[in-house]
Protein backbone atom coordinates (compact mmCIF):
# COMPACT_ATOMS: atom_id res chain seq x y z
CA UNK A 1 0.00 0.00 0.00
CA UNK A 2 1.53 3.29 -1.03
CA UNK A 3 1.63 5.89 1.72
CA UNK A 4 -0.04 9.15 0.80
CA UNK A 5 1.64 12.46 1.47
CA UNK A 6 -0.26 14.04 4.37
CA UNK A 7 -2.79 16.47 2.97
CA UNK A 8 -1.87 19.09 5.54
CA UNK A 9 1.67 19.16 4.23
CA UNK A 10 0.69 20.09 0.72
CA UNK A 11 -1.34 23.12 1.71
CA UNK A 12 0.02 26.65 1.32
CA UNK A 13 -1.85 28.84 3.78
CA UNK A 14 -2.83 32.47 3.31
CA UNK A 15 -4.71 33.32 6.49
CA UNK A 16 -4.96 37.08 6.98
CA UNK A 17 -4.47 36.75 10.72
CA UNK A 18 -1.05 35.22 10.31
CA UNK A 19 0.16 36.80 7.08
CA UNK A 20 3.94 37.11 7.37
CA UNK A 21 5.36 40.64 7.56
CA UNK A 22 8.06 40.09 4.96
CA UNK A 23 7.34 40.06 1.24
CA UNK A 24 6.03 36.74 -0.06
CA UNK A 25 8.14 34.85 -2.55
CA UNK A 26 6.90 35.48 -6.06
CA UNK A 27 7.71 32.09 -7.54
CA UNK A 28 5.18 29.26 -7.37
CA UNK A 29 5.99 26.06 -5.53
CA UNK A 30 6.59 23.30 -8.06
CA UNK A 31 6.53 19.54 -7.31
CA UNK A 32 9.96 19.09 -8.90
CA UNK A 33 11.44 21.99 -6.94
CA UNK A 34 14.30 21.04 -4.62
CA UNK A 35 12.62 22.87 -1.74
CA UNK A 36 9.38 20.99 -2.28
CA UNK A 37 11.20 17.65 -2.23
CA UNK A 38 13.12 18.61 0.91
CA UNK A 39 9.94 19.76 2.66
CA UNK A 40 8.15 16.53 1.79
CA UNK A 41 11.01 14.36 3.03
CA UNK A 42 11.61 16.39 6.19
CA UNK A 43 7.89 16.51 6.96
CA UNK A 44 7.62 12.72 6.98
CA UNK A 45 10.40 12.54 9.56
CA UNK A 46 9.65 15.58 11.73
CA UNK A 47 5.87 15.24 11.83
CA UNK A 48 5.73 11.49 12.47
CA UNK A 49 5.72 12.01 16.25
CA UNK A 50 2.68 14.27 15.89
CA UNK A 51 0.57 11.23 15.07
CA UNK A 52 0.94 9.86 18.59
CA UNK A 53 0.06 13.18 20.21
CA UNK A 54 -3.03 13.65 18.06
CA UNK A 55 -4.16 10.10 18.80
CA UNK A 56 -4.02 10.94 22.52
CA UNK A 57 -6.63 13.64 21.91
CA UNK A 58 -8.70 11.16 19.87
CA UNK A 59 -8.49 8.53 22.60
CA UNK A 60 -9.58 10.99 25.28
CA UNK A 61 -12.51 12.03 23.08
CA UNK A 62 -13.47 8.39 22.64
CA UNK A 63 -13.50 7.84 26.42
CA UNK A 64 -15.95 10.74 26.77
CA UNK A 65 -18.26 9.46 24.00
CA UNK A 66 -17.19 12.32 21.74
CA UNK A 67 -17.15 9.93 18.80
CA UNK A 68 -17.23 12.61 16.11
CA UNK A 69 -14.10 14.23 17.56
CA UNK A 70 -12.42 10.87 18.04
CA UNK A 71 -13.06 9.98 14.39
CA UNK A 72 -11.76 13.34 13.15
CA UNK A 73 -8.61 13.23 15.26
CA UNK A 74 -7.87 9.60 14.39
CA UNK A 75 -7.97 10.51 10.67
CA UNK A 76 -5.71 13.44 11.43
CA UNK A 77 -3.29 11.21 13.34
CA UNK A 78 -2.66 8.92 10.37
CA UNK A 79 -2.06 11.92 8.13
CA UNK A 80 0.99 12.61 10.26
CA UNK A 81 1.97 8.99 10.88
CA UNK A 82 0.44 6.48 8.45
CA UNK A 83 1.61 3.69 10.79
CA UNK A 84 -0.17 5.00 13.89
CA UNK A 85 -1.68 1.64 14.83
CA UNK A 86 -4.26 2.78 17.40
CA UNK A 87 -5.71 5.36 15.04
CA UNK A 88 -5.76 2.89 12.14
CA UNK A 89 -7.55 0.24 14.20
CA UNK A 90 -10.07 2.77 15.48
CA UNK A 91 -10.92 3.73 11.89
CA UNK A 92 -11.39 0.10 10.85
CA UNK A 93 -8.06 -0.68 9.21
CA UNK A 94 -6.35 -4.05 9.49
CA UNK A 95 -2.77 -4.85 8.68
CA UNK A 96 -2.07 -7.38 5.94
CA UNK A 97 1.42 -8.10 4.69
CA UNK A 98 2.83 -4.99 6.36
CA UNK A 99 0.21 -2.79 4.77
CA UNK A 100 -2.87 -1.14 6.26
CA UNK A 101 -6.07 -2.06 4.45
CA UNK A 102 -9.50 -0.65 5.21
CA UNK A 103 -11.91 -3.34 6.38
CA UNK A 104 -15.26 -2.06 5.13
CA UNK A 105 -17.20 -4.10 7.70
CA UNK A 106 -15.14 -2.80 10.64
CA UNK A 107 -15.17 0.74 9.27
CA UNK A 108 -18.97 0.67 9.15
CA UNK A 109 -19.03 -0.01 12.90
CA UNK A 110 -17.08 3.16 13.75
CA UNK A 111 -19.29 5.62 15.60
CA UNK A 112 -19.10 9.13 14.22
CA UNK A 113 -21.55 11.11 16.33
CA UNK A 114 -20.99 12.59 19.77
CA UNK A 115 -23.21 11.12 22.45
CA UNK A 116 -24.72 13.03 25.37
CA UNK A 117 -24.19 11.15 28.62
CA UNK A 118 -26.72 9.91 31.12
CA UNK A 119 -26.77 8.90 34.78
CA UNK A 120 -29.45 7.37 36.99
CA UNK A 121 -31.81 7.29 34.06
CA UNK A 122 -31.50 11.05 33.45
CA UNK A 123 -30.00 12.52 30.32
CA UNK A 124 -27.10 14.93 30.70
CA UNK A 125 -27.96 18.58 30.21
CA UNK A 126 -26.69 20.42 27.15
CA UNK A 127 -24.83 22.81 29.45
CA UNK A 128 -22.99 19.93 31.11
CA UNK A 129 -22.16 18.36 27.76
CA UNK A 130 -20.83 21.64 26.36
CA UNK A 131 -18.68 22.09 29.46
CA UNK A 132 -17.17 18.63 28.99
CA UNK A 133 -16.45 19.37 25.34
CA UNK A 134 -14.77 22.66 26.27
CA UNK A 135 -12.67 20.86 28.89
CA UNK A 136 -11.53 18.25 26.35
CA UNK A 137 -10.66 20.89 23.78
CA UNK A 138 -8.68 22.92 26.28
CA UNK A 139 -6.85 20.03 27.93
CA UNK A 140 -6.25 17.58 25.08
CA UNK A 141 -6.98 19.10 21.67
CA UNK A 142 -5.08 22.28 22.47
CA UNK A 143 -2.12 20.26 23.74
CA UNK A 144 -2.11 18.27 20.50
CA UNK A 145 -2.33 21.42 18.37
CA UNK A 146 0.52 23.08 20.25
CA UNK A 147 2.67 19.96 19.89
CA UNK A 148 1.98 19.72 16.16
CA UNK A 149 2.60 23.46 15.78
CA UNK A 150 6.01 23.08 17.38
CA UNK A 151 6.85 20.28 14.91
CA UNK A 152 5.78 22.47 11.98
CA UNK A 153 7.88 25.32 13.35
CA UNK A 154 10.86 22.97 13.49
CA UNK A 155 10.13 21.97 9.91
CA UNK A 156 10.18 25.66 8.97
CA UNK A 157 13.54 26.07 10.70
CA UNK A 158 15.01 23.11 8.80
CA UNK A 159 13.84 24.59 5.50
CA UNK A 160 15.34 27.96 6.47
CA UNK A 161 18.68 26.30 7.17
CA UNK A 162 18.62 24.63 3.75
CA UNK A 163 17.81 27.89 1.98
CA UNK A 164 14.19 27.14 1.03
CA UNK A 165 12.27 30.28 2.14
CA UNK A 166 8.99 29.35 0.44
CA UNK A 167 8.81 26.03 2.25
CA UNK A 168 10.06 27.61 5.50
CA UNK A 169 7.17 30.05 5.34
CA UNK A 170 4.74 27.21 4.72
CA UNK A 171 5.95 25.37 7.82
CA UNK A 172 5.78 28.49 9.97
CA UNK A 173 2.30 29.37 8.73
CA UNK A 174 1.06 25.85 9.49
CA UNK A 175 2.46 26.30 13.00
CA UNK A 176 0.60 29.58 13.49
CA UNK A 177 -2.63 28.15 12.16
CA UNK A 178 -2.56 25.67 15.01
CA UNK A 179 -0.94 27.85 17.66
CA UNK A 180 -0.95 31.62 17.04
CA UNK A 181 1.43 32.07 19.98
CA UNK A 182 4.19 29.79 18.68
CA UNK A 183 7.30 31.90 19.27
CA UNK A 184 9.54 29.98 16.88
CA UNK A 185 7.14 30.45 13.97
CA UNK A 186 6.48 34.09 14.79
CA UNK A 187 10.20 34.77 14.89
CA UNK A 188 10.72 32.89 11.64
CA UNK A 189 8.13 35.05 9.91
CA UNK A 190 9.65 38.26 11.22
CA UNK A 191 7.16 39.18 13.92
CA UNK A 192 8.18 41.03 17.07
CA UNK A 193 6.57 40.43 20.44
CA UNK A 194 5.29 43.37 22.44
CA UNK A 195 3.26 42.58 25.51
CA UNK A 196 0.42 40.28 24.52
CA UNK A 197 0.56 41.00 20.78
CA UNK A 198 2.79 40.08 17.88
CA UNK A 199 3.64 42.94 15.57
CA UNK A 200 4.42 42.71 11.90
CA UNK A 201 7.40 44.67 10.65
CA UNK A 202 5.05 47.36 9.32
CA UNK A 203 3.23 47.60 12.64
CA UNK A 204 6.47 47.85 14.56
CA UNK A 205 7.71 50.57 12.23
CA UNK A 206 4.42 52.44 12.69
CA UNK A 207 4.74 52.15 16.46
CA UNK A 208 8.30 53.48 16.42
CA UNK A 209 7.33 56.27 14.03
CA UNK A 210 4.55 57.31 16.42
CA UNK A 211 7.14 57.87 19.15
CA UNK A 212 8.88 60.56 17.11
CA UNK A 213 7.96 64.04 18.33
CA UNK A 214 8.63 67.36 16.67
CA UNK A 215 8.16 71.01 17.41
CA UNK A 216 4.82 72.58 16.44
CA UNK A 217 5.03 76.20 15.27
CA UNK A 218 1.42 77.28 14.81
CA UNK A 219 -0.61 78.79 17.63
CA UNK A 220 -3.46 77.16 19.55
CA UNK A 221 -6.51 78.13 21.58
CA UNK A 222 -4.51 77.59 24.76
CA UNK A 223 -2.30 80.60 23.94
CA UNK A 224 -5.44 82.72 24.18
CA UNK A 225 -6.84 80.97 27.26
CA UNK A 226 -3.63 81.41 29.24
CA UNK A 227 -2.78 84.78 27.75
CA UNK A 228 0.77 83.89 26.76
CA UNK A 229 2.44 82.23 23.75
CA UNK A 230 3.30 78.59 24.48
CA UNK A 231 5.98 76.26 23.18
CA UNK A 232 4.46 73.23 21.51
CA UNK A 233 5.41 69.70 20.46
CA UNK A 234 3.40 66.93 18.85
CA UNK A 235 3.57 63.22 18.07
CA UNK A 236 1.17 60.71 16.53
CA UNK A 237 -1.29 60.67 19.43
CA UNK A 238 -0.26 63.58 21.68
CA UNK A 239 0.31 67.29 21.85
CA UNK A 240 2.08 69.02 24.73
CA UNK A 241 2.20 72.79 25.31
CA UNK A 242 3.75 75.06 27.91
CA UNK A 243 6.32 77.75 28.61
CA UNK A 244 9.07 75.17 29.03
CA UNK A 245 11.85 74.09 26.63
CA UNK A 246 10.54 72.48 23.46
CA UNK A 247 13.06 69.64 23.91
CA UNK A 248 11.30 68.73 27.17
CA UNK A 249 7.90 68.88 25.49
CA UNK A 250 9.15 66.50 22.79
CA UNK A 251 10.50 64.14 25.46
CA UNK A 252 7.10 64.12 27.19
CA UNK A 253 5.42 63.27 23.87
CA UNK A 254 7.80 60.37 23.30
CA UNK A 255 7.25 59.00 26.81
CA UNK A 256 3.49 59.27 26.39
CA UNK A 257 3.72 57.30 23.13
CA UNK A 258 5.81 54.58 24.82
CA UNK A 259 3.31 54.28 27.69
CA UNK A 260 0.43 54.22 25.16
CA UNK A 261 2.05 51.35 23.23
CA UNK A 262 2.90 49.40 26.41
CA UNK A 263 -0.65 49.71 27.70
CA UNK A 264 -2.34 48.50 24.52
CA UNK A 265 0.10 45.71 23.72
CA UNK A 266 0.09 44.39 27.30
CA UNK A 267 -3.68 44.08 27.12
CA UNK A 268 -3.76 42.35 23.75
CA UNK A 269 -4.61 45.39 21.61
CA UNK A 270 -2.69 46.47 18.50
CA UNK A 271 -0.46 49.31 19.80
CA UNK A 272 -0.76 51.10 16.45
CA UNK A 273 -4.53 51.41 16.90
CA UNK A 274 -5.79 54.99 17.23
CA UNK A 275 -7.79 54.75 20.45
CA UNK A 276 -8.35 58.48 20.96
CA UNK A 277 -9.37 59.50 17.44
CA UNK A 278 -7.55 62.82 17.85
CA UNK A 279 -4.55 64.12 19.73
CA UNK A 280 -4.73 64.13 23.51
CA UNK A 281 -3.46 67.51 24.71
CA UNK A 282 -1.50 68.38 27.85
CA UNK A 283 -0.97 72.02 28.80
CA UNK A 284 1.44 73.15 31.53
CA UNK A 285 0.78 76.41 33.41
CA UNK A 286 3.82 78.16 34.88
CA UNK A 287 2.13 80.24 37.57
CA UNK A 288 -1.08 80.58 39.55
CA UNK A 289 -2.42 83.36 37.31
CA UNK A 290 -2.29 81.07 34.29
CA UNK A 291 -3.79 78.27 36.35
CA UNK A 292 -6.78 80.37 37.39
CA UNK A 293 -7.39 81.33 33.74
CA UNK A 294 -7.32 77.66 32.84
CA UNK A 295 -9.82 76.84 35.59
CA UNK A 296 -12.05 79.70 34.41
CA UNK A 297 -12.11 78.14 30.94
CA UNK A 298 -12.99 74.71 32.37
CA UNK A 299 -15.39 75.98 35.01
CA UNK A 300 -13.22 74.74 37.85
CA UNK A 301 -14.70 74.85 41.36
CA UNK A 302 -12.84 75.81 44.54
CA UNK A 303 -11.60 72.24 45.04
CA UNK A 304 -10.28 72.01 41.48
CA UNK A 305 -8.42 75.30 41.78
CA UNK A 306 -6.43 73.84 44.69
CA UNK A 307 -5.34 70.71 42.82
CA UNK A 308 -2.32 70.27 40.59
CA UNK A 309 -4.22 69.31 37.49
CA UNK A 310 -7.63 69.22 35.88
CA UNK A 311 -9.20 68.64 32.51
CA UNK A 312 -11.72 66.66 30.58
CA UNK A 313 -10.84 63.08 29.76
CA UNK A 314 -13.72 62.91 27.34
CA UNK A 315 -12.37 65.81 25.27
CA UNK A 316 -8.78 64.60 25.75
CA UNK A 317 -7.52 67.81 27.33
CA UNK A 318 -5.63 68.02 30.59
CA UNK A 319 -4.03 70.99 32.34
CA UNK A 320 -1.17 70.80 34.84
CA UNK A 321 -0.19 73.52 37.30
CA UNK A 322 3.55 73.80 37.82
CA UNK A 323 4.95 74.90 41.17
CA UNK A 324 8.37 75.91 42.43
CA UNK A 325 9.17 72.24 43.03
CA UNK A 326 8.18 71.13 39.51
CA UNK A 327 10.86 69.23 37.59
CA UNK A 328 10.97 67.65 34.13
CA UNK A 329 10.50 64.24 35.80
CA UNK A 330 7.40 65.37 37.70
CA UNK A 331 5.87 67.03 34.63
CA UNK A 332 6.36 63.91 32.56
CA UNK A 333 5.12 61.76 35.44
CA UNK A 334 1.88 63.70 35.73
CA UNK A 335 1.20 63.57 32.00
CA UNK A 336 1.69 59.79 31.81
CA UNK A 337 -0.47 59.22 34.90
CA UNK A 338 -3.37 61.20 33.46
CA UNK A 339 -2.97 59.70 29.99
CA UNK A 340 -3.45 56.20 31.45
CA UNK A 341 -6.67 57.41 33.08
CA UNK A 342 -7.73 58.57 29.60
CA UNK A 343 -6.96 55.13 28.17
CA UNK A 344 -8.87 53.43 30.98
CA UNK A 345 -11.91 55.45 29.96
CA UNK A 346 -11.52 55.11 26.18
CA UNK A 347 -10.57 51.43 26.07
CA UNK A 348 -12.56 49.98 28.97
CA UNK A 349 -15.17 52.66 29.71
CA UNK A 350 -13.73 52.71 33.22
CA UNK A 351 -15.55 55.58 34.88
CA UNK A 352 -15.26 54.34 38.46
CA UNK A 353 -13.20 51.72 40.22
CA UNK A 354 -10.63 53.95 41.87
CA UNK A 355 -8.53 50.98 43.00
CA UNK A 356 -7.85 49.64 39.50
CA UNK A 357 -8.01 53.01 37.73
CA UNK A 358 -5.27 54.41 39.94
CA UNK A 359 -3.42 51.07 40.01
CA UNK A 360 -3.14 50.98 36.21
CA UNK A 361 -1.86 54.57 36.14
CA UNK A 362 0.87 53.69 38.64
CA UNK A 363 1.68 50.45 36.82
CA UNK A 364 2.37 52.02 33.43
CA UNK A 365 4.03 55.15 34.76
CA UNK A 366 6.51 52.99 36.68
CA UNK A 367 6.97 50.83 33.59
CA UNK A 368 8.08 53.87 31.57
CA UNK A 369 9.76 56.02 34.22
CA UNK A 370 10.87 53.29 36.68
CA UNK A 371 9.27 55.43 39.37
CA UNK A 372 6.27 57.69 39.90
CA UNK A 373 5.25 60.52 42.20
CA UNK A 374 1.83 61.44 40.80
CA UNK A 375 -1.29 60.35 42.66
CA UNK A 376 -4.95 61.31 42.74
CA UNK A 377 -5.35 60.95 46.51
CA UNK A 378 -3.82 62.89 49.37
CA UNK A 379 -0.96 61.59 51.48
CA UNK A 380 -1.81 60.94 55.09
CA UNK A 381 0.72 62.54 57.41
CA UNK A 382 1.43 60.28 60.34
CA UNK A 383 2.85 61.01 63.77
CA UNK A 384 6.37 59.54 63.60
CA UNK A 385 6.77 59.99 67.36
CA UNK A 386 4.12 57.34 67.93
CA UNK A 387 5.14 53.72 67.16
CA UNK A 388 3.09 52.20 64.37
CA UNK A 389 1.69 55.53 63.15
CA UNK A 390 3.81 56.15 60.09
CA UNK A 391 1.00 57.49 57.97
CA UNK A 392 1.40 57.80 54.25
CA UNK A 393 4.72 59.60 54.20
CA UNK A 394 7.05 56.63 54.69
CA UNK A 395 9.14 56.99 51.51
CA UNK A 396 6.05 56.37 49.37
CA UNK A 397 7.03 59.05 46.85
CA UNK A 398 9.83 56.86 45.56
CA UNK A 399 8.36 53.82 43.78
CA UNK A 400 11.59 51.94 44.44
CA UNK A 401 10.46 51.76 48.08
CA UNK A 402 6.99 50.46 47.36
CA UNK A 403 7.75 46.75 47.48
CA UNK A 404 9.58 46.77 50.84
CA UNK A 405 6.95 49.12 52.26
CA UNK A 406 4.11 46.91 51.04
CA UNK A 407 5.85 43.84 52.45
CA UNK A 408 6.19 45.57 55.80
CA UNK A 409 2.50 46.48 55.77
CA UNK A 410 1.46 42.92 54.95
CA UNK A 411 3.81 41.37 57.52
CA UNK A 412 2.24 43.44 60.31
CA UNK A 413 -1.25 43.02 58.83
CA UNK A 414 -1.57 46.75 58.30
CA UNK A 415 -2.81 46.72 54.70
CA UNK A 416 -6.43 47.50 53.90
CA UNK A 417 -8.64 44.51 53.12
CA UNK A 418 -9.05 43.99 49.37
CA UNK A 419 -12.84 44.05 49.66
CA UNK A 420 -12.72 47.48 51.31
CA UNK A 421 -10.21 48.69 48.72
CA UNK A 422 -12.37 47.60 45.80
CA UNK A 423 -15.60 49.20 46.96
CA UNK A 424 -14.27 52.60 48.07
CA UNK A 425 -14.50 55.70 45.84
CA UNK A 426 -11.30 57.65 45.29
CA UNK A 427 -12.36 60.31 47.81
CA UNK A 428 -12.21 57.68 50.57
CA UNK A 429 -8.94 56.00 49.62
CA UNK A 430 -5.75 56.70 51.49
CA UNK A 431 -2.57 56.81 49.47
CA UNK A 432 -1.01 53.62 50.77
CA UNK A 433 -4.22 51.79 49.84
CA UNK A 434 -3.71 52.83 46.21
CA UNK A 435 -0.20 51.38 46.41
CA UNK A 436 -1.77 48.09 47.41
CA UNK A 437 -4.01 48.46 44.35
CA UNK A 438 -0.85 48.83 42.24
CA UNK A 439 0.67 45.75 43.86
CA UNK A 440 -2.45 43.61 43.46
CA UNK A 441 -2.82 44.66 39.84
CA UNK A 442 0.87 43.98 39.11
CA UNK A 443 0.52 40.53 40.66
CA UNK A 444 -2.58 39.81 38.57
CA UNK A 445 -0.83 40.92 35.38
CA UNK A 446 2.20 38.76 36.13
CA UNK A 447 0.37 35.68 37.39
CA UNK A 448 -2.65 35.50 35.07
CA UNK A 449 -2.76 38.23 32.45
CA UNK A 450 -5.57 36.60 30.49
CA UNK A 451 -7.93 36.70 33.46
CA UNK A 452 -6.84 40.27 34.21
CA UNK A 453 -7.71 41.29 30.65
CA UNK A 454 -11.05 39.53 31.04
CA UNK A 455 -11.61 41.48 34.25
CA UNK A 456 -10.83 44.82 32.61
CA UNK A 457 -13.15 44.05 29.73
CA UNK A 458 -16.03 43.36 32.14
CA UNK A 459 -15.53 46.39 34.38
CA UNK A 460 -16.77 49.02 31.90
CA UNK A 461 -19.78 50.82 33.31
CA UNK A 462 -20.04 48.36 36.22
CA UNK A 463 -20.45 49.57 39.78
CA UNK A 464 -20.18 46.14 41.40
CA UNK A 465 -16.47 45.53 41.04
CA UNK A 466 -16.60 42.86 43.74
CA UNK A 467 -18.82 40.57 41.70
CA UNK A 468 -16.90 41.19 38.47
CA UNK A 469 -13.54 40.50 40.12
CA UNK A 470 -14.73 37.31 41.80
CA UNK A 471 -16.33 36.10 38.58
CA UNK A 472 -13.25 36.78 36.45
CA UNK A 473 -10.89 34.96 38.83
CA UNK A 474 -13.45 32.39 40.04
CA UNK A 475 -12.45 33.07 43.66
CA UNK A 476 -13.71 35.13 46.55
CA UNK A 477 -12.01 38.46 47.25
CA UNK A 478 -10.78 37.02 50.52
CA UNK A 479 -9.06 34.14 48.70
CA UNK A 480 -7.52 36.54 46.16
CA UNK A 481 -6.34 38.74 49.03
CA UNK A 482 -4.82 35.73 50.81
CA UNK A 483 -2.94 34.59 47.69
CA UNK A 484 -1.67 38.12 47.02
CA UNK A 485 -0.36 38.46 50.59
CA UNK A 486 1.42 35.11 50.32
CA UNK A 487 2.98 36.29 47.07
CA UNK A 488 4.17 39.55 48.64
CA UNK A 489 5.77 37.82 51.62
CA UNK A 490 7.42 35.32 49.28
CA UNK A 491 8.67 37.70 46.59
CA UNK A 492 8.93 41.29 47.89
Amino acid sequence: MKRAVPLLLATVLSFAAVAPPHARAQEAELPNDEGFRFYDAAARKILKSAGEKVWEAAEQAKRRNFFQFAYEQAKRAIQFDPDQADAREHLGYVKRRDEWVLDEEEAAKVQKQNRIGSANGKQESQESFDARVAEWKEKYLRAADEFVAERYAKLGEECDKKGHPLQARKGYEEALRLDPENKKARKGLGYKRMGKVWLTEAQDEARRAAEKAEEVKEGSRWDSVIGAPLQKAGSRHFRVEGRIPVEELMDICTSLEVAYAYYLSDLGIDPTRDVFGSNATFVFMEDNDQWQKWCDAFGGDDFTRKTGGTGNHGSLVFGHRMTETSTPFLRKDGAIHQMIHMLNLKVFNMQGGAWINEGLSYYYTVKVQESTATHCVALKKGDYARPGDEGGMKDWLDAANWKPNVRELVSRKGDVELRALVIKPITQLEFEATIKAWSVLSWMMDEDRDRTITLLGRLGGQSNHVGVLESAFEKSLEQIDKEWREYVLRNY
